[in-house]
């Protein structure tokens, strides 16, 4: 078994673990923890200037960000177009600097678990995050995800004793194993965990028979947007191992 895997995660946290923090930022981050949360979500991405910087759903649907992408700016830009685009009040990071580099947060919170969502398809930005997780000692407590297989398989051959989720393209295929009925004939897979949202369009991804089957290949089964004490108990009830939310305490009480 993996290091990330010896306490059983249960809800991974994103922003600030709260309705109204949406963004990720050092103290975001430590809010989350104070209030429970097992493993903190966040993207990872590379900055024109060299940084490996974490940030937020929220911060990358910028309109200037989301169609030129993250390596197409300097950290300082990054930050001012965010400031520009936010109100305040909006959990913009009025405390604690938005896009806070990788190795900074793993370093201030030194026993906590992160998974790690690398966005764009990259040799460098893998490469430059492989060095940054094995600077701060983090290999065993990282889960490495991305929406490219490409990603997964450079986390892969750097970092061996990372836990691994399957890809975006991954989830897609095992779903689609799933529905014609060939997943049982699926003896193998290459990463530790499955990272499945509730709905991907009309069709509903997080049922009952899906997580039974893909945990029954000894594959954990993380459910995303999980914000109710309702869907809570359901995924927990239907075998999911835990949440990805930006509601702990609702999560939280729902799990007592």
């Amino acid at each position: 078994m993996k290091k990330f895997f010896e306490h059983e995660p249960l809800i991974f946290s994103t922003g600030g673990g709260t309705p109204g923090l949406p963004h990720d930022t050092i103290p975001n981050f430590g809010r989350s923890i104070d209030q429970g949360s097992d493993v903190i979500r966040t993207n990872v991405s590379l900055t024109r200037d060299g940084r490996i910087v974490c940030y937020s759903d929220e911060v990358f649907s910028i309109d200037t960000i989301r169609k030129s992408g993250i390596g197409s700016f300097g950290i300082r830009e990054l930050r001012d177009i965010c400031r520009r685009a936010m109100t305040v009040g909006s959990g913009a990071g009025e405390k604690g600097e938005l896009f806070p580099e990788l190795e900074e947060s793993l370093r201030a919170f030194p026993e906590q678990r992160f998974n790690l969502f690398f966005l764009e398809k990259s040799a460098g930005l893998m490469e430059e995050a492989a060095g940054v997780i094995e600077r701060a000692g983090a290999e065993g407590r990282v889960l490495a995800s991305a929406r490219s297989g490409f990603n997964i398989a450079k986390i892969i051959s750097a970092l061996p004793d990372a836990a691994i989720a399957m890809s975006t393209a991954g989830m897609i295929g095992v779903y689609a194993l799933f529905r014609s009925g060939l997943l049982y004939f699926k003896k193998q897979f290459a990463a530790d965990a499955l990272i499945i949202p509730v709905r991907m369009g009309t069709s509903y991804i997080a049922n009952d028979a899906l997580i039974h089957e893909v945990r029954g290949k000894g594959i954990r089964v993380y459910v995303m947007n999980v914000d109710t004490p309702a869907e809570a108990r359901a995924f927990r009830a239907a075998g999911a191992d835990g949440f990805i939310t930006n509601d702990i305490e609702s999560i939280r009480s729902a799990m007592a």
